[in-house]
């Protein structure tokens, strides 16, 4: 039984952190959850607070924001290109209303994951 549950203790932590594509989108949508503009902006590779804050409103206005979400895949948008990924959501919003939902994220200059271009979610919410 305590194997069992440091192993499950180790795989909680392993997926707390990181760079991966599942990560780095999750970070995002947590803060889109919470209302948390700041944050989803440190997220981007092209920081835009105005937007952010605009996006989060309408998701409040319209959707009554975002109860819950779930990574449903990820992979390479262009195989070709270096470092381009989305992510597909399942998410509930505050309505009860059940729909999936796409981050996209590209490379730094560091190899760091960040959400872009632009917002990240340009296909969201029927903008």
């Amino acid at each position: 039984m305590v194997m069992v549950l440091f192993c499950l203790f180790l795989v909680g932590m392993t997926s707390c952190g990181g760079n991966s594509p599942d990560v780095v989108a999750c970070k995002a949508m947590e803060c889109l959850k919470n209302g948390d503009a700041e944050g989803y902006v440190e997220l981007m590779a092209e920081p835009n607070l105005g937007r952010i804050e605009h996006v989060i409103k309408y998701l409040n206005y319209r959707h009554k924001g975002i109860r819950e979400y779930k990574v449903a895949e990820f992979d390479k948008r262009d195989p070709n290109s270096d470092g381009y990924y989305w992510v597909m959501f399942n998410y509930t919003d505050g309505r009860g209303r059940k729909d999936t939902a796409h981050i996209f994220l590209m490379k730094d200059e560091h190899g760091n994951l960040k959400v872009g271009p632009g917002d990240g979610l340009s296909d969201w919410w029927q903008y």
